[in-house]
């Protein structure tokens, strides 16, 4: 028992401090890379910025933020393949994630695999908390399927 409670002290008191470092880090890390790519779009450096993206999905796979900018810079490479499998992650994230149903479907019928798009466009319509901009995005969509 008092082997325990010394281990549990030993982790707190002197491992802690080592993982809150470990975070940070990893931290800057995400925002120096991140920066880094958000330059290379700005320069239209789009395959550096693909890099830079994709190593931060290697630490942060679930990081929306990157796998959206990432997915967009992909498509832009005509790799929309790639492209709507990480509109795929980003919906199994957040399944109702508007852009990314329209982002998919605009991919998906690029690809030829169109039969998914309409009702992807016709789910994204029926959500009650879409922006302007975004339906007029899912109408056109939608209007260049048909």
């Amino acid at each position: 028992m008092r082997f325990k409670i010394l281990a549990c002290v030993i982790f707190i008191f002197i491992l802690s401090p080592f993982d809150l470092g470990a975070q940070e880090n990893m931290d800057a890390f995400h925002q120096t890379l991140m920066t880094q790519a958000q330059k290379a779009l700005a320069a239209r450096d789009d395959a550096k910025a693909e890099g830079l993206l994709m190593k931060i999905l290697e630490a942060y796979p679930e990081d929306q933020k990157t796998l959206r900018l990432a997915s967009e810079v992909l498509s832009r490479h005509g790799k929309r393949g790639e492209a709507a499998a990480i509109d795929s992650r980003i919906l199994r994230l957040a399944p109702e994630d508007a852009e990314a149903l329209i982002h998919l479907a605009q991919n998906r019928w690029q690809l030829k695999q169109g039969y998914e798009a309409p009702a992807a466009l016709v789910r994204v319509l029926s959500q009650n908390n879409l922006t302007e901009e975004q339906k007029a995005l899912a109408r056109r969509t939608l209007a260049e399927i048909y």
